[in-house]
């Protein structure tokens, strides 16, 4: 059979050399293969395999290698890093040749199946030639499609990650521009989206990769560090296991140990979240340790392993994490310990069975893979559900905008275990309220909630959940869900379904809000017709139509209030610019704060950046540029969600103007500390200071300062002179986000 395809296939447009590197990835990918192989599935992606490469041939990536490379490398990651099958394979292998090339859905189905052509479709960008037909960005579109594909078949998404992590690997031949717009895209949604669905590998080499572009010297850092304490921290990992490995075969379990560097991304992470170097960061290198045990005694045997190593060194109880007995929404389980060892370092290991170790590594495809019909609903099950609902929902009645940042907000959300009367346990996002357990018990307990009991005491509606809390929820009949409610509820899940509540609710009002309208818009001797509403709904910053008619019908849009919108309705803004600028600061006038003489430049107060830091630059609506850190969450949302507004032109800013920088100092907390910071800053150096705040705790001090510099240059003669004053130990910059504990 391969032969008979071999002579089909016309592979005349490649070189022999070419040809050669073709088929030694052929073999590969067939060797990476580990589900079913029958002879037709074989026959199926050969036939694929072929097609591509017929296709795709005389086209070339930025590399100058051929095209065809790219196709092959995802079906292989799709096969062996996640382990799907034949139909994730053909759809890897022919994911861009619709796109790229003039062949049809049309023909795939033919030649393959309908489930092949429509998973293509889902993995085909959205064309250019829609964008005139919407205010969202191509980029935010495609993504969104993506999302859509959980209503009916998860492995677009998986070989979606498979496309983005060989993006990401072959990203050096790209121009900068591009580079970071791919980097903030991955790290805002494809990584978080892997981590969601327990590919921990793909989640951290994607994590990496993104921070390698994002941040190049602050990575390039990181990574050096890791390598020059690779083999120290090797050794004692080593002298660490051996007596584990011993005292196991002398109980009769059989384990493997591997040993696991913590993803450059997470120590990044760390450092900037903890304030910490990385020679204090714990478990830059751990152990996974896997257990060969039949699933019926997989949980015993853990913590049966546990228990030996207890015996050998001190555990941190602590620091114990059991997702064993309550597994993680996507289907994670695994005991994690922190033990002391001989030489006074803390060892991170990871315990599991070889069931819940290939699910760490495969998550979704591995999942399925152990699932019987026996099982009842699991986490998985649960969680994966849930998000299809709620992406349904958000698809067919939000922006783009909301649903990609609602999906973000929710992939990043730990997870916390809060018990009902009943002693029944149920995992909910960490940060969740009372008001979120109730959605998430059932929409009508959240939809009639009164009030709450949090271990049998009364409590806020807004109050955070802890885990072990046992949560009692009060409902009435005559309670309606209430728009206030949006404000305490933190999770996706909970805040799609109120708002779906609303609207239904509302849409009740809905005749009576249209027949309220005309009579004021007849009194006023107005058409009511759609330009008028919508200039009232702009003015009002009203969105849905449903919410228009509702608040006319309470009266809350009146005769005055319309009068008023109908006015003035002009709008200056830009829908980009509020979205960056307003989120920490509020109100309208904090956006000329950041421009400098010209005008030109806004600087994004979000991250302050100044001349000399690595920017990003966007070009807004009203022809203004919005100048952003890499990094700045607000950025990475901008790149994720509309990259083609990245200017790929240098920062021209403003001649001797002044630019805001925050520090945070940790010092010894002694007499005089303060006056010595503003003699240095404010009478030596002449700085000008715009704000200090100094809290003390356990006989040191931290201090958090926002003066005004020129440039980079001068902000580290700052710290490097701040270092020198007696009773200082730590001097680093942060940015304005930090004080408000939003992630950077």
């Amino acid at each position: 059979m391969r032969e008979i395809l071999l002579l089909m296939a016309d592979f005349s447009q490649y070189t022999e050399s070419e040809v050669a590197e073709i088929e030694r990835r052929r073999e590969i990918l067939m060797n990476a293969w580990q589900t079913r192989k029958e002879p037709q599935d074989i026959a199926d992606v050969n036939k694929a395999f072929d097609f591509a490469v017929e296709a795709h041939a005389g086209q070339k990536r930025k590399s100058g290698e051929p095209y065809i490379f790219h196709p092959i490398e995802v079906a292989t990651i799709a096969a062996g890093d996640i382990g799907l099958g034949r139909t994730s394979i053909i759809c890897a292998l022919l994911h861009d040749v619709v796109e790229d090339t003039p062949h049809t859905l049309q023909e795939i189905e033919e030649m393959f199946d309908p489930n092949v052509a429509r998973i293509i479709d889902g993995l085909t960008k959205i064309s250019k030639t829609n964008e005139n037909d919407t205010k969202e960005s191509i980029q935010a579109q495609s993504f969104k499609k993506i999302i859509d594909s959980l209503n009916y078949d998860t492995r677009v998404i998986l070989v979606k990650l498979s496309d983005r992590l060989h993006n990401m690997r072959t990203l050096d031949s790209m121009p900068a521009h591009k580079q970071m717009k791919i980097a903030a895209e991955t790290n805002y949604l494809y990584a978080p989206l892997a981590y969601r669905l327990g590919l921990y590998y793909i989640k951290t080499e994607l994590g990496d990769l993104s921070m390698k572009y994002l941040y190049p010297e602050k990575y390039k850092f990181v990574s050096q560090k890791i390598e020059e304490l690779r083999e120290p921290r090797k050794k004692i990992m080593i002298d660490f296991i051996q007596p584990v490995i011993a005292e196991c075969e002398k109980y009769g379990i059989n384990i493997e140990t591997e040993l696991v560097k913590k993803s450059t991304s997470d120590i990044i992470h760390i450092m900037d979240s903890e304030n910490k170097t990385i020679d204090e960061i714990d478990g830059l290198f751990s152990f996974n340790i896997i257990i060969d045990c039949p699933v019926e005694t997989e949980n015993i045997e853990c913590w049966k392993v546990y228990a030996i190593m207890s015996k050998l060194y001190t555990s941190n109880t602590p620091r114990l994490r059991d997702w064993i007995s309550t597994p993680k929404l996507n289907g994670y389980e695994s005991l994690h310990a922190m033990l002391m060892s001989k030489v006074g370092r803390w060892v991170c290991v990871q315990i599991r069975s070889r069931r819940m170790h290939d699910i760490a590594v495969r998550g979704y495809a591995a999942y399925w893979k152990y699932k019987t019909d026996k099982d009842t609903e699991s986490g998985f099950d649960i969680w994966f559900n849930r998000d299809k609902e709620i992406m349904k929902y958000k698809y067919e009645n939000d922006s783009l905008k909301n649903l990609i940042d609602e999906f973000h907000r929710d992939l990043f959300a730990e997870e916390v275990f809060v018990f009902t009367p009943k002693g029944d346990l149920k995992s909910i996002p960490k940060g969740s309220t009372p008001l979120d357990f109730a959605y998430y018990i059932h929409s009508e307990v959240g939809n009639h909630f009164v009030s709450a009991k949090i271990n049998g005491k009364p409590c806020n509606i807004g109050d955070m959940l802890k885990s072990g809390d046992q949560v009692e929820i009060e409902t009435s009949p005559d309670q309606v869900p209430q728009s206030e409610w949006l404000e305490y509820v933190k999770s996706a899940y909970a805040r799609s379904k109120l708002e779906e509540s609303i609207k239904d609710f509302r849409a009740g009002f809905r005749e009576k809000g249209k027949e309220q309208y005309r009579r004021i818009m007849e009194e006023l001797h107005l058409d009511a017709s759609k330009d008028n509403r919508a200039r009232i709904m702009k003015a009002k910053d009203i969105t849905k139509t449903t919410d228009f008619y509702y608040y006319v019908a309470i009266g809350k849009i009146d005769i005055n209030t319309i009068v008023e919108a109908l006015k003035d309705d002009n709008d200056n803004g830009s829908s980009i610019l509020r979205y960056i600028t307003f989120g920490l600061f509020g109100g309208g006038k904090k956006k000329k704060e950041g421009e400098d003489e010209s005008g030109k430049y806004i600087v994004a107060p979000c991250c302050t950046p100044i001349p000399g830091d690595e920017v990003v630059q966007f070009q807004l609506e009203n022809g203004k540029i919005e100048v952003h850190q890499p990094h700045c969450i607000k950025a990475n949302a901008m790149m994720a969600t509309n990259g083609n507004k990245i200017l790929n032109t240098p920062w021209h800013p403003a001649a001797g103007k002044k630019y805001i920088a925050w520090i945070r100092l940790t010092a010894k907390d002694n007499i005089g500390l303060l006056n010595r910071i503003t003699e240095l800053l404010s009478r030596q150096m002449k700085i000008s200071m715009n704000s200090i705040r100094m809290e003390s705790s356990n006989n040191l001090v931290e201090a958090t300062i926002a003066f005004f510099v020129t440039d980079t240059n001068q902000l580290n003669e700052i710290i490097k002179k701040l270092l020198k004053l007696s009773d200082i130990e730590r001097v680093t910059r942060i940015n304005p986000l930090s004080l408000i504990g939003l992630r950077q």
